[in-house]
């Protein structure tokens, strides 16, 4: 998917080169950058979901990582967005700005969350997760 979304947006990028800045160019890559270390966090955190416990931390675990899921969609379609028209793009660059500043800072909050969860002893597993655990040990 991420190399799909790369590919485009670097032909978008050399189709385009001289009407876009350096800064411009910067601004979406960094973007994109921002956008894969999301999605990759993104994959971690679904099995570990999928083993907690329902508790009040388990809760806002999930809304933490459905922010930044949806965070990350948004991103997504900005940076597949059409770049060709000056006027449009310095309005989906701001788009890009603020948007990649908002899924860096959730997934900081989402991973604090959990390094919280394991300082704290919030995490509680599923008993299967458990037993797997003690066995192994």
């Amino acid at each position: 998917l991420e190399t799909k979304l790369f590919k485009k947006i670097r032909r978008k990028l050399l189709k385009n080169e001289d009407k876009l800045s350096k800064n411009d160019i910067q601004t979406i890559e960094k973007a994109f950058e921002i956008l894969l270390k999301c999605r990759q966090i993104l994959t971690y955190t679904y099995p570990f979901a999928y083993y907690l416990t329902k508790n009040n931390q388990s809760d806002v675990f999930e809304q933490n990582q459905a922010d930044l899921e949806q965070a990350c969609e948004h991103l997504s379609e900005f940076l597949e967005k059409d770049i060709t028209n000056e006027t449009i793009f310095n309005d989906i660059k701001r788009k890009i700005v603020e948007q990649y500043q908002y899924c860096d800072a959730r997934q900081s909050v989402l991973l604090k969350h959990v390094k919280e969860g394991y300082t704290n002893d919030y995490w509680q597993y599923q008993d299967e997760v458990k037993t797997n655990i003690n066995n192994k040990i």
